[in-house]
């Protein structure tokens, strides 16, 4: 089978399946409050997903940034994840 032609059907399966993962965030101590960044317009929106530990489907294809704060106020940095075709489960570990 030329390349082209699995490449094809990579890319279709990509199409047909969406982004099914799950996207799975645990951190220590458990309780952060957890937000997903959310690129609209040219900007990023963090929403809200849950307390850790949470799991919630995946809300793009290609990349998530998650991000929690902890119950007395501190803030973690934004950690990223890529995969390939939206398939992928995502595991995200806090630590403060």
């Amino acid at each position: 089978m030329k390349l082209w032609r699995i490449g094809t059907l990579v890319l279709l399966s990509a199409l047909l399946t969406g982004c099914t993962g799950t996207v799975y965030v645990t951190s220590v101590p458990d309780g952060a409050l957890v937000y997903d960044r959310n690129y609209l317009g040219g900007y990023s929106q963090p929403l809200q997903k849950g307390i850790t530990p949470v799991h919630y489907p995946r809300s793009r294809c290609k990349r998530e940034s998650v991000k929690v704060t902890w119950p007395d106020g501190s803030e973690s940095d934004w950690q990223e994840q890529s995969g390939m075709i939206g398939t992928e489960d995502f595991h995200f570990h806090f630590i403060k």
